[in-house]
């Protein structure tokens, strides 16, 4: 028979194998639900007592949360913050944790260690005092303010050496070399500061006037703590010299002219430059005002005096 056949016949009925009686306690309790149901058809409905929960009540964490914030002195932002998180379920709680611990790991990346004080090598201290003196008491001092001239002089002087510990991690260390050139400025300032407030001024005290001899000597006197051999005075320093001291009294006769000292000296320096134009010319101006000084003031013993400049540069370079 094809199955398009089977399909169309109709299905033979079930056949039940006959059941076993039932035993007595399936009598029993036959009996006992019919009797119930009767009585339930006779009244009312029997009341339905549900079962107890095994779930857990939530704990109200909220006083808790609130006393615990109080102790620690939290802010009342905090607080509610507090409060809120109590109530929240562990899913919840976890989630903000894990979002707060990321926010607070991008703070810590964006906090900078603090860098370690840097502390200038004693050596290179040393070389630096030596020739902020050195660099303004010469008599080739382009400018002493302007430009950073000495500045410059000195610092390429040191980078040139870099054994007497300007070294190349130094040099490239932007916080460092600020450093140095903070601690350079200021040795500079102070040594600007001797010439004029102490020598040149007391050079012109009326009790006491000073031979151009005297104002030499004292200046190079300036660098006995950080020299052990004072280089020697020389024909081009006493005209640096007079050259100094008259700028000054010109500052001090001009009392409405505000021009700081230094500035003026600059100015005055350039000016030279410009109208003698070569070396020459340049000596012979400073040797009229040498000779004008020693008229003034008086020229004192030049014996120990000596003709030649010092090359400045980059003087003593020996560790003495």
């Amino acid at each position: 028979m094809q199955i398009s056949d089977l399909v169309t016949q109709p299905t033979p009925e079930t056949r039940h194998s006959a059941s076993a009686p039932p035993s007595e306690s399936e009598s029993t309790r036959s009996t006992s639900v019919t009797s119930h149901n009767s009585d339930a058809e006779d009244g009312e409905l029997p009341q339905v007592v549900p079962p107890l929960s095994r779930k857990r009540r939530a704990e109200d964490n909220t006083r808790f949360a609130m006393a615990t914030a109080r102790n620690v002195r939290l802010k009342k932002d905090d607080e509610d913050r507090v409060k809120a998180f109590a109530q929240m379920t562990s899913p919840q709680q976890r989630i903000v944790i894990f979002a707060e611990l990321k926010a607070l790991h991008h703070t810590a990346d964006k906090i900078m260690p603090a860098e370690a004080v840097f502390k200038i090598p004693d050596a290179l201290e040393s070389r630096m005092e030596r020739y902020s003196f050195t660099v303004l008491v010469s008599p080739t001092c382009f400018l002493y303010i302007q430009e950073e001239s000495p500045l410059k002089l000195i610092l390429e002087h040191l980078k040139a050496n870099p054994s007497w510990g300007l070294t190349r991690h130094i040099k490239e260390t932007k916080s460092q070399m600020g450093s140095i050139k903070t601690r350079l400025c200021k040795l500079l300032t102070n040594r600007r500061s001797s010439i004029k407030a102490v020598q040149l001024k007391k050079s012109l005290d009326p009790d006491s006037t000073w031979d151009i001899v005297k104002l030499g000597e004292e200046m190079l006197a300036i660098g006995k703590p950080v020299l052990t051999n004072l280089p020697k005075l020389t024909l081009p320093m006493l005209a640096r010299y007079a050259f100094l001291r008259q700028i000054l009294i010109e500052c001090t006769a001009n009392q409405s002219n505000k021009e700081d000292y230094w500035t003026a000296v600059d100015r005055n320096l350039k000016h030279i430059r410009e109208v003698k134009q070569t070396p020459a010319r340049i000596s012979e101006f400073f040797a009229i005002l040498l000779q004008n000084d020693c008229k003034e003031y008086g020229e004192g013993d030049r014996d120990q005096v000596t003709v030649d400049a010092p090359t400045f540069d980059g003087p003593f370079d020996d560790d003495s």
